[in-house]
């Protein structure tokens, strides 16, 4: 399961997305932005380094994700908002031992 990824799509092609938002809102960047900030950063160090750097181009809602692939597809979509606990439910295998596989590390 993916972050933003839609949840299923129904029978009439309707794209349905959930998350565990209710109305909050969620800070995304644009590539553009983050070019910009990175560049910023490495030429910055004695400003920037040790530093917590809360940076966002857009605050985004649900709802804004719903409008923007809409109008970005052409196709239907819906949000349907979940507690943590429905989102979480949604995860499958997470009980299962993870095995270690010499040579993986």
């Amino acid at each position: 399961m993916q972050l933003f990824a839609p949840l299923n799509i129904r029978p009439d092609g309707t794209v349905v997305f959930a998350l565990p938002l209710g109305d909050g809102l969620i800070p995304m960047i644009a590539l553009k932005d983050l070019g910009w900030w990175s560049r910023h950063i490495f030429d910055s160090p004695s400003t920037t380094a040790g530093k917590h750097l809360e940076i966002a181009s857009q605050m985004v809602g649900l709802d804004d994700i719903i409008e923007t692939f809409k109008r970005v597809t052409g196709r239907p979509a819906v949000a349907v908002r979940q507690t943590i606990d429905e989102h979480f439910d949604l995860y499958q295998g997470v009980d299962t031992p993870v095995k270690y596989v010499p040579g993986w590390l």
